[in-house]
């Protein structure tokens, strides 16, 4: 039973969410040309077999049944995202230990990272359908084939978990499971330019001077990019910065020297040289 949750239902919604044990999570969102992804629809899969889906354009309806998700276990496939819209959301991250079933495919298999289509066809044998991918979730109303689809990306998180851990109890890595999953949930709630500087491809290139300039470099990309409501790559690309925190340009024409500098960063050359002089005194960390 799928059912598309009201203002007036949404207090009864949340009560079916606290009898069930735990929830199956998705988001819907756009995060095309934007800071921060626009969030369209939750879904939220019951331990009875039914899908409630929460829109929050519909006023109070997600803040009704907040509460209530934050006291359950959360299980999802690829949550990065999912944690960071719903911590947002709800206004605080989950409670309980999230079960993530990528973590746990990765963990029993050479498969990383795995989608939840191919997981689900690999570990259930069931084909997901995903011809509603690149839908427009912000139109209303949603249309029968949305729904459906919606609700499919959590029917099928509750067995595919169960496998998955039993897996895991076999090879003797449900611990570290436990660990990995735990430790994902931190990452995807840390500030911005934290993820950022320890994913930019950089290795041991950078000593710790240069590393802190980078760092403060992310900072004032990611404040850019928030004010302005665009993704961060708008403002500087990775590329960019890294290459800043490299050379320590000491005036702005050594800045702006190089032939591949953008020309709508070098407006803000100022700006970057500031915030280059003030990390380049911070102690080295």
């Amino acid at each position: 039973m799928i059912e598309l949750v009201s203002d007036r239902s949404a207090a009864a919604a949340a009560e079916r969410i606290l009898a069930s044990p735990r929830v199956a999570l998705d988001t819907e969102f756009h995060a095309e040309n934007r800071y921060l992804p626009d969030l369209y629809l939750v879904q939220i899969g019951l331990e009875d077999g039914s899908t409630l889906l929460v829109d929050p354009l519909v006023p109070g309806a997600l803040a009704t049944v907040a509460p209530a998700l934050l006291a359950r276990q959360w299980v999802l496939h690829a949550g990065e995202h999912d944690l960071r819209l719903l911590t947002q959301a709800l206004g605080e991250p989950p409670s309980l230990p999230v079960f993530d079933t990528q973590i746990a495919v990765g963990l029993v298999s050479a498969a990383w990272p795995a989608g939840y289509a191919a997981t689900c066809e690999t570990w259930l044998g069931v084909a997901v359908d995903k011809s509603e991918t690149l839908s427009d979730w912000s139109r209303r109303p949603l249309s029968q084939a949305q729904q459906a689809y919606a609700a499919r990306d959590v029917q099928h998180l509750f067995p595919l978990a169960d496998r998955l851990q039993r897996e895991l109890d076999t090879l003797g890595r449900a611990s570290i499971a436990s660990a990995a999953m735990a430790q994902a949930v931190t990452t995807a709630l840390e500030p911005s330019p934290t993820r950022w500087l320890r994913d930019v491809a950089v290795g041991t290139t950078l000593d710790p001077r240069q590393a802190n300039v980078l760092r403060a470099l992310l900072t004032w990309r990611d404040d850019r990019a928030r004010g302005g409501n665009v993704p961060p790559r708008v403002v500087a690309g990775d590329g960019i910065l890294v290459d800043l925190a490299r050379r320590m340009p000491r005036t702005e024409a050594e800045m702006t020297a190089s032939r591949r500098f953008p020309k709508n960063v070098a407006r803000w050359a100022p700006e970057l040289r500031a915030v280059m002089e003030a990390a380049a005194q911070t102690p080295e960390d």
